[in-house]
């Protein structure tokens, strides 16, 4: 974090520990190869709103849409940091 007479500036962000981070904050594509069931005798998943049941699934790529949770609480919430991090400073600066 920074700050000067006019600005405070703050960095949001994940460590990498969550390896979906990356794309539900900006989405993007994603390759899923074929799959056949392992330890049963048929897939099973939910398409359209209803339970399918298959041998297996053909290749396919996946469009995840940006679902943006840190900079959208940043956004959101940027103001009472602003706020807090000045009462505190203020508090500090007595």
């Amino acid at each position: 974090m920074s700050e000067d007479d006019s600005s405070v500036a703050a960095r949001v962000f994940s460590d990498g520990s969550v390896p979906y981070a990356r794309i539900q904050e900006y989405g993007g594509r994603i390759e899923v190869p074929e799959m056949a069931p392992v330890n049963a005798k048929a897939l099973a998943f939910a398409w359209h709103g209803r339970m399918v049941f298959a041998k297996r699934t053909a290749a396919h790529t996946v469009t995840i849409p940006e679902r943006s949770y840190l900079r959208s609480s940043l956004s959101e919430f940027a103001n009472s940091f602003v706020d807090g991090i000045r009462k505190v400073a203020a508090e500090a600066a007595r």
